[in-house]
């Protein structure tokens, strides 16, 4: 019986401390410290917008709908090319080329002296160059047995060559071409014993 009534007591005690312990004191003080602490974190909260309502500047955080960026496109090598100003380059009087005398070379190759001389006279007045007259060479001898008259061209030039046989009056088939690095004289005229015939000779 007594270890009841102990057992009993010691019951009882628990659950007066445990009625103690939640007590509606207790319970309020608890609520009342969760109550301030959200208290102040809404002061905190609210102190924090105002601060960025009233001290923030206002073009950081606000879109301006009017606000239209200019856009620019990148200008492209020739358009900033085209957009240089360069100066006004006057235009220089344009010359017409030097027409450059033809030179000439005369061998006389039939025999008949100061027959080169007739011929250099004559074309001097068709305002041709004469640098060099005398004796044709064959392998490094006089040679008087030619019997046509015909033009060596040494430039390549055939025009040239083609007119001058025309003053002549002989045929282009008489002409030859013998490009050389540094000739003596851009055309070399062999006259042959037909000279007597040629068009240049009866001309007076």
């Amino acid at each position: 019986m007594k270890h009841r009534r102990r057992y009993n007591t010691q019951l009882t005690k628990k659950k007066n401390n445990r009625l103690q312990n939640n007590s509606p004191y207790e319970t309020s003080s608890k609520n009342s410290t969760k109550f301030w602490r959200y208290f102040f974190l809404l002061i905190i909260l609210a102190a924090g917008i105002y601060y960025i309502i009233e001290y923030m500047p206002a073009d950081k955080y606000m879109v301006d709908e009017n606000y239209t960026e200019e856009v620019t496109e990148e200008e492209s090598p020739a358009q900033q090319e085209k957009s240089i100003a360069y100066p006004i380059e006057e235009k220089q009087p344009v010359t017409p080329p030097i027409n450059r005398v033809l030179q000439l070379e005369v061998l006389n190759g039939c025999g008949t002296q100061g027959v080169a001389k007739i011929f250099s006279s004559k074309l001097k007045h068709y305002k041709y160059d004469v640098v060099s007259s005398g004796n044709y060479l064959k392998k490094g001898k006089t040679y008087w047995k030619v019997l046509k008259t015909k033009i060596i061209d040494n430039t390549g030039n055939y025009e040239n060559a083609k007119k001058l046989a025309e003053i002549i009056g002989i045929k282009t088939a008489y002409i030859e071409s013998k490009i050389m690095a540094s000739p003596i004289a851009d055309i070399t005229i062999i006259i042959g014993k037909d000279y007597r015939d040629l068009a240049i000779i009866k001309k007076k």
